[in-house]
């Protein structure tokens, strides 16, 4: 073999490395991250609002205790659950999309919304908290 010939073998495995590596890294980035429906569940103990999240078509049941979002719940970014004696707002974390929390007139005596790094404006007027 020659030296051109040498070089230019060498020259065409490196495209085909490259190219190679072109092709993982165009995959990995085609994977996606973002979460569905089908990957967040969370335990909703307050019966009051499991009903409300359910009946809103907000999240369905997996079990007794745990909901899942709907598209229509991962899409929601206003929340309006007013005056449904809700004692508790915990698994409001899967609503990731929340800007806007409106749960006034509920019995809620702890909020921890630290899950929800999205959330702008929060009225809970005629609360215990």
């Amino acid at each position: 073999m020659t030296e051109i010939e040498t070089a230019l073998g060498s020259h065409y495995t490196m495209k085909k490395f490259a190219l190679v590596a072109l092709l993982v890294l165009l995959l990995a980035s085609c994977a996606t991250t973002k979460q569905n429906a089908t990957d967040i569940t969370a335990v909703v103990p307050d019966k009051a609002f499991r009903t409300w999240l359910v009946d809103n078509g907000y999240a369905t049941r997996v079990s007794r205790h745990r909901l899942r979002p709907t598209a229509e719940g991962l899409a929601l970014t206003e929340m309006a659950c007013y005056e449904q004696n809700i004692h508790s707002l915990q698994g409001i974390e899967m609503f990731q999309g929340l800007t806007s929390l409106v749960c006034s007139g509920n019995p809620i005596e702890h909020l921890d919304l630290n899950g929800l790094p999205g959330l702008e404006k929060v009225y809970g007027i005629d609360m215990p908290l």
